[in-house]
């Protein structure tokens, strides 16, 4: 995930160091922004996300799997994935300005932006789509 995010935008998503995998795992789990992965199916539902993406959907990683990504969005934001989707598949990622989604509990979140990046098996097929909801919070 961290290498498609730094290929596709040209960043670094996890601050890098020497300490190995289990490291990398615990940046990405405890990073500040909600990462949330989804599968590429006709109806996307979660797969994965880390602590602050548990918390913005008020769930856990065993109901996760319960959530569609087109119950979290608003119409308008639904409309902006469509149109944006795409856009990720083509080119590998997307950036969806401000706006507000839901939490499993309907609880109204907005954030800053979303970044939306393509991830890639070992075939270098598409395996799944992560999301970053920067600068989330509660209203």
């Amino acid at each position: 995930m961290s290498l498609f995010f730094r290929c596709f935008l040209g960043a670094e998503l996890l601050k890098s160091n020497n300490e190995g995998n289990e490291s990398l795992l615990k940046s990405l789990w405890h990073h500040s922004d909600a990462i949330l992965c989804c599968t590429l199916k006709a109806t996307p539902v979660f797969t994965f996300a880390n602590q602050a993406g548990l918390d913005m959907l008020e769930t856990t990683l065993v109901a996760l799997q319960d959530i569609a990504l087109e119950k979290i969005f608003d119409d308008h934001g639904r409309k902006i994935l469509c149109s944006e989707f795409p856009q990720i598949i083509q080119q590998g990622f997307a950036c969806l300005q401000s706006g507000l989604c839901l939490s499993s509990m309907g609880r109204p979140i907005s954030y800053e932006r979303v970044v939306a990046w393509k991830v890639l098996n070992e075939e270098e097929n598409a395996h799944c789509i992560s999301f970053m909801f920067v600068n989330w919070s509660f209203v």
